[in-house]
């Protein structure tokens, strides 16, 4: 279906019947896993659908997914097996956990589980205790030795790095990020063969899959007159004049604060609310973490990237308040936010809240730890990805730095993330929203979520 530049180079698209090979032998069909669909090009497994988490499982996989990504040397990456979440226990201490059939080791799990506020957050931000059902649901197995979720960290962000090797170039790397089934998937415009055979020298045939997706656009992307004091969800003016998005209400002791994406203003810089007041300024330092020439940067004194962050220093008599707009781009209705509800993980359901498309729904998380380099030359490094179907409206320019979310039982709003851009390919029948996760926010900058 699509061109060959030369032999030894395997172009699919996300369908896999539609898989053309030059000089190897026809695709073998693979077991699926959690409802992917896979193959096997060049000893590498092609992963075109992907797996799915139980929606009767989601709570209890959310939760084992923060566990580890909590304590990543001590546990491996959760899956689904066989109606339970599998937790692979691969430190002594973990281990100790797994193998320890007694009340307090239960209880030690469900101590793993619980987040660790940082100072000053006494409100419950962070939400709940886990409930008891969904650690029932957890299985910790002993798998001393295995790889745990830190080493799983290192070889994503090191397949993605490939991009920049002038040998795989013909390849056209576009993305990596870790799926349901614990394998590092590595997205690329098309496979060749020397490619392939890096990848098998250095992790063997298990670790990383490949997801084909030619031709992928991948974009950095209110409602239209909010004033103080200002919500989430909100047109804000860039301080170059560009429309984004605010995201959430955030507060350091009595300084209101706003949340949006980094790359709105990657030096820093003064909002305007759409009738011209000034929202607030975006100050050097841990307030930011996007270069505008090569994108996620560290937050000052850290190591660890963070997505597509800058925090917007509200100058008083001005205030910013934890509600979010919801409904329609033209919409007045706004949601009381209640909670953060820690890391996003595969399966999950969000919503997006944009100035330029409102609210959309029915996002579903597919990849974490994703690393995004967009069509402009710039990096999204360690957020995480959802998709819906591309017969349904997807994100534009403008909702950048808009919130992402849940709904709770109560009507209230759980913050999710911060959108950073937008991707789409017709061929995988997909659209895609690429945003930062809440906790990065949370973990990476100063001050503390504002509860409405």
């Amino acid at each position: 279906m699509l061109a060959l530049k030369r032999p030894h180079l395997v172009a699919v698209g996300c369908m896999v019947a539609f898989c053309v090979a030059l000089g190897v032998l026809p695709a073998h069909a693979a077991p699926p896993q959690n409802g992917s669909v896979r193959s096997q090009v060049f000893g590498l497994t092609i992963v075109d659908q992907s797996p799915t988490i139980p929606s009767d499982l989601q709570s209890a996989y959310s939760l084992a997914f923060n566990i580890a990504t909590e304590h990543p040397d001590d546990y491996g990456f959760p899956t689904v097996d066989n109606g339970m979440i599998r937790l692979p226990a691969v430190s002594s201490r973990a281990v100790t956990i797994a193998t320890d059939r007694s009340r307090a080791a239960a209880e030690r799990l469900a101590d793993e589980a619980r987040f660790r506020p940082k100072e000053g957050d006494t409100r419950g931000t962070l939400g709940p205790p886990p409930a008891v059902e969904d650690l029932e649901r957890i299985t910790v197995v002993p798998t001393r030795g295995s790889m745990s979720l830190e080493q799983l960290w290192v070889i994503n962000d090191a397949v993605f790095e490939l991009n920049e090797d002038p040998r795989f170039t013909d390849a056209g790397i576009t993305a990596s990020g870790i799926d349901g089934d614990g394998q590092v998937i590595l997205t690329v415009d098309r496979l060749i063969e020397n490619l392939a055979t890096e990848l098998l020298d250095a992790y063997g045939p298990d670790t990383v899959v490949i997801a084909i997706e030619p031709d992928t656009s991948a974009e950095l992307t209110s409602r239209q007159s909010d004033t103080s004091p200002y919500y989430g969800g909100a047109m804000i003016m860039t301080p170059s004049g560009v429309g984004c998005t605010s995201g959430f209400a955030w507060a350091s002791g009595t300084t209101s604060m706003l949340v949006t994406a980094g790359h709105c203003s990657p030096n820093g810089g003064t909002y305007k609310a759409p009738n011209g007041a000034v929202v607030g300024t975006v100050l050097y330092g841990n307030h930011r973490n996007w270069n505008s020439t090569t994108g996620s940067t560290y937050i000052t004194g850290q190591s660890v990237y963070r997505g597509d962050l800058a925090l917007i220093t509200v100058p008083t008599p001005a205030s910013s308040h934890g509600r979010i707009y919801t409904g329609n781009s033209t919409s007045n209705s706004s949601g009381a936010v209640t909670t953060m509800s820690g890391w996003s993980a595969v399966g999950e359901v969000v919503r997006t809240g944009g100035r330029t498309t409102g609210e959309l729904i029915g996002w579903k998380v597919d990849q974490v730890y994703f690393n995004m380099k967009y069509d402009e030359g710039t990096t999204l490094r360690n957020g995480t990805r959802a998709y819906r179907a591309f017969n349904a409206p997807g994100l534009e320019l403008g909702d950048s730095g808009g919130p992402v979310y849940s709904i709770r039982p109560d009507g209230t709003v759980a913050a999710k993330g911060i959108i950073s851009g937008r991707g789409s390919n017709w061929l995988c029948d997909k659209r895609y929203a690429f945003f930062t996760d809440i906790k990065h926010v949370y973990d990476g900058m100063p001050g503390l979520l504002a509860l409405g």
